[in-house]
């Protein structure tokens, strides 16, 4: 198989090293940026007192709350820097950034799962493989509980089908159904994760301001990738 055009991890050519370099320092800025922005924002925002908190932050940063609870925080921070650089990487005036930060997105989702794989395997949030067979009847079910089993394993389906869109398709269709795919999984894997029922509320996207950020971004991408795909 082979990555998408618009993911090519290929050299630059007809530049000079000083270019390639100065693009290569922009990607690790934006990436960098983005690392600082969930931390500050998402990392430490309360949402008990709808607010930043510093000291969530320094809980997380010296583990005061222990290191697993810093461990799970930046498995979370690091999802969403994934999924943002991802999104970043199709927007406008991305273009020589593009590889890069899709290899730095690849990176850190990759830890992303490895991670999850660990801490969360055989309990609520990675159901046990044997159990994903009974996923449709899960999404079907009235049962809250059950039908969020069903939710969390087509979270886990559609992460896993995000990372396989990354390297395939070489033609010009190829290269769109995967960058849509992309795109729609990558928020489908999120959002699907994220949903949480309560008697009071029903079904909401339980998670913190900041990390609507990805949806804004996708829909950014998405627009200028259809722009310059069909708008010739």
């Amino acid at each position: 198989s082979s990555v998408p055009a618009d993911f090519r991890l290929v050299p630059l050519r007809h530049s000079s090293n000083a270019q390639a370099m100065s693009w290569i320092n922009r990607s690790l800025a934006i990436t960098g940026a983005t690392t600082a922005s969930y931390l500050v924002l998402y990392t430490g925002y309360s949402k008990e007192k709808k607010a930043l908190d510093p000291s969530l932050l320094a809980d997380v940063l010296l583990a005061r709350r222990g290191p697993k609870f810093s461990i799970m925080e930046f498995n979370k921070l690091i999802s969403l820097v994934g999924i943002s650089t991802l999104m970043l990487a199709l927007c406008p005036g991305m273009e020589k950034e593009q590889a890069d930060l899709t290899i730095h997105s690849i990176i850190t989702l990759s830890v992303h799962s490895l991670l999850s794989s660990y801490l969360f395997y055989g309990k609520a949030n990675i159901p046990p493989v044997q159990e994903f067979p009974s996923m449709p009847m899960d999404l079907v079910s009235k049962d809250p509980k059950q039908l969020g089993k069903g939710l969390k394993k087509l979270a886990i389906l559609a992460g896993a089908l995000c990372h396989l869109t990354l390297f395939k398709g070489d033609s010009w269709f190829g290269k769109c159904i995967a960058t849509y795919a992309t795109i729609d999984l990558a928020l489908l894997h999120f959002t699907t994760m994220e949903m949480k029922h309560d008697a009071t509320n029903g079904w909401s996207l339980a998670v913190r301001p900041y990390a609507y950020l990805p949806y804004a971004l996708g829909i950014v991408g998405a627009g200028y990738q259809m722009v310059k795909d069909f708008g010739r």
